[in-house]
């Protein structure tokens, strides 16, 4: 399964009122849950948002620049932006 793929399914499964495929009384259609083109264009456009990484996201993949495994690098990019408090978050 691809990255935008593996997105649109999890955008699917928590927005079902997005997916026409979501809320079926078929299980065959339900399987099928963020495989609509609504939620593939979300997952491509959530990927494209993360193609500049924010300043945290940057110092953690330098703390993990040796590291052998560039998977890890990553995950921890990525682990930083999902810890990242929103503007909304942080004017509280």
């Amino acid at each position: 399964m691809s990255m935008v793929e593996r997105m649109a399914k999890a955008i699917g499964c928590i927005d079902r009122d997005r997916c026409s495929f979501a809320n079926s009384n078929s299980r065959k259609q339900n399987e099928k849950c963020g495989s609509c083109e609504e939620c593939l264009a979300c997952a491509r456009t959530a990927i494209k948002a993360m193609r500049e990484p924010t300043g945290g996201m940057i110092t953690a993949g330098f703390e993990y620049a040796y590291d052998p495994d560039p998977a890890a690098v990553w995950r921890a990019m990525v682990d930083t932006a999902l810890a990242e408090k929103s503007t909304a978050e942080m004017a509280k």
